[in-house]
């Protein structure tokens, strides 16, 4: 293929230009090549295959022009001149930030095909979606065999754990960067129960068999985000989070998980964007504070023995990957009603996408979070509903005061019990306690799923409060 050529000189067809004008007629030409993009700092990329190389410098950037342009100078009698961009104009063009965004706009790059609302997202530049995929086709599948089969000798501990494993699989294929995906917790009551391996298999299948590795330290952890995201690593990993019994708290993550995904690449004055990066956290025993534990779905493992599952789920996922992410495609692809979301989880628009799928092909999905400072409270309440439930559908309806009174002799509301000193400060926080509660949907150890519910008493202006069965 001839190479599009750019003539330094004034006057040309091909270029050229004056000094104003010479970066728009290289960026011009540049964006035309289908190998320079920019992201979403305004970086330029530069594409080698099928792989994005960020450019850092002048000299990057005018290798790479010369591998895409024929870069020729104009003669004294008119004739072509083929030339090496000089330093003076190098300059130019590096430091020329408007030219820039001649460039199209990459906001993510997938290394597979994704769903980004209705539209399947095949491989190149997608300039409705500004994304790009940098693999082959891979086409969806109808069914779950091989999801099935590939997760089917890991022992996790309720079927709703199963569930939430495929929702966040299933949540890997979306390209939207507006939805926000949640945080993975694979926890185990022991070593050896298949966490790590969960996670390389889950990496392997959306295409990152080598993710990224962070480090869970908070000292280490913005120096180790920024070169994930510099790698361009779509799934992130923090192995074997020790806290020693505390909960684990992350501002950074919890923000990265809900926010904007970017971050100053230390060392260099620019940033670097993650938007499309998944995370996940192993651990024994997950305890995450409320902050991150709102962004966390939770997968816990249970054996009494150390695992070693046929089919081992990182070989089958290696063997058989284009036949599993083409089931997560045609799950994705589904039509679905939305439900409406209302708890303290803060991934709602991914929730609302995934639970109606997942439910319909795996079963109920628990998204009501990991074990933070006031999940022990949240237990002895649905224990509470349980016991309550007795053969109806539906408890009794109870007014806040009587439901204080209920949960204040419980061991998990001690600590709320001895903070407060006034009978109305306890119904307050108790209160603000349940608000945040209302509409959480949580599955029983029994398999029965409850959800709290509130009326509002109009007549004696005041709250009352139900379990019922859903």
């Amino acid at each position: 293929m001839t190479r599009p050529r750019f003539v330094i000189g004034i006057g040309t067809d091909a270029g050229g230009g004056d000094w104003g004008t010479l970066p728009n007629n290289l960026f011009d030409i540049l964006a035309h090549t289908g190998s320079f993009y920019r992201d979403v700092n305004d970086n330029i990329m530069f594409l080698v295959g099928n792989e994005f190389k960020t450019l850092t410098d002048r000299e990057a950037f005018a290798g790479a022009v010369h591998q895409a342009v024929s870069v020729r100078k104009a003669g004294d009698r008119g004739e072509e001149i083929r030339t090496m961009i000089p330093e003076d104009l190098k300059r130019l063009f590096w430091n020329a930030p408007l030219a820039r965004r001649r460039l199209p706009l990459v906001q993510v790059v997938f290394p597979l095909p994704v769903v980004i609302g209705p539209d399947l997202i095949e491989p190149g530049y997608n300039g409705k979606h500004k994304v790009y995929v940098t693999s082959k086709q891979i086409k969806p599948r109808s069914g779950t065999e091989h999801l099935e089969k590939c997760f089917s000798a890991i022992p996790f501990a309720t079927p709703a754990h199963r569930s939430n494993y495929f929702a966040w699989l299933l949540g890997g294929v979306l390209g939207d960067i507006g939805i926000s995906q949640p945080l993975l917790v694979l926890s185990g009551n022991q070593q050896r129960v298949g966490k790590t391996t969960l996670a390389n298999a889950a990496a392997e299948i959306l295409g990152e068999p080598n993710p990224g590795k962070l480090n869970f330290n908070m000292n280490e952890f913005r120096k180790t985000l920024s070169a994930v995201y510099a790698a361009g690593k779509r799934v992130a990993l923090m192995d074997n989070v020790d806290t020693s019994g505390n909960p684990y708290r992350n501002a950074i993550l919890a923000e990265e998980l809900t926010g904007s995904k970017s971050t100053r690449l230390l060392g260099h004055s620019r940033d670097v964007s993650g938007a499309g990066t998944r995370f996940i956290l192993t651990c024994n025993n997950a305890k995450l504070d409320k902050d991150l534990a709102s962004r966390a779905i939770d997968v816990h493992l249970h054996s009494d023995e150390p695992c070693y599952p046929e089919p081992y789920p990182v070989t089958y996922a290696e063997q058989h990957q284009k036949q599993i992410y083409g089931e997560l495609l045609g799950i994705a692809l589904e039509k679905h009603k939305r439900p409406l979301e209302k708890s303290g989880f803060r991934c709602v628009q991914w929730s609302r996408f995934v639970k109606p799928r997942v439910e319909k092909h795996f079963g109920p999905v628990d998204f009501s979070g990991v074990a933070s400072d006031l999940d022990a409270e949240v237990v002895e309440l649905f224990n509470l509903g349980e016991t309550l439930i007795a053969d109806d559908a539906r408890t009794e309806a109870l007014s806040a005061s009587e439901l204080a009174e209920r949960l204040f002799s419980l061991p998990a509301f001690d600590e709320r019990k001895y903070r407060f000193k006034t009978d109305k400060a306890r119904q307050t926080s108790i209160g603000q306690f349940l608000k945040g509660i209302v509409g959480r949907e949580v599955v029983m150890p029994s398999g029965m799923r409850l959800a709290l519910r509130c009326e509002h008493d109009k007549k004696n202006k005041s709250n009352r409060y139900h379990w019922e069965v859903v």
